[in-house]
């Protein structure tokens, strides 16, 4: 009687086993234990008054390298992970009008400041939020 009970253990831990390989495949398959995509697409916008703007910006590991004056509206797109930093700041110097900086990200506006003369400079930034 002890070798017909050890067989059906042993058979009973064989089909235990395929059970769990199947639902280790399964998961696998589905993407159960892949990493989310972390990536988003970052948009960085100014635009003054004046036709022309003094900036700095960093998004992640990019950066401007310092302040740069650009011809306005001025656009650039960068990709992003979840957590990355992005800052921006604009100032006019034709004193004079507005200027504007506007930060979107996946494709909605998420962080904007505007100001009118006699201020003249903005200031856009935030962490990406974890998904």
């Amino acid at each position: 009687m002890q070798k017909k009970n050890n067989g059906k253990t042993v058979l009973t831990i064989i089909i235990l086993l395929g059970i769990i390989t199947a639902a280790i495949y399964f998961s696998v398959r589905a993407g159960v234990f892949t990493k989310p995509s972390t990536n988003n697409a970052v948009r960085l916008e100014v635009d003054s008054d004046g036709g022309y703007a003094i900036i700095t910006y960093t998004v992640g590991e990019e950066n401007s390298n310092g302040t740069i004056t650009v011809n306005t509206p001025w656009k650039k797109n960068f990709n992003a992970e979840d957590g990355a930093s992005v800052f921006l700041t604009a100032g006019n110097p034709s004193q004079s009008g507005e200027v504007t900086c506007l930060i979107s990200l996946n494709g909605r506006d998420w962080k904007s400041d505007t100001v009118d003369y006699p201020k003249q400079a903005v200031a856009c930034g935030g962490i990406i939020p974890h998904k």
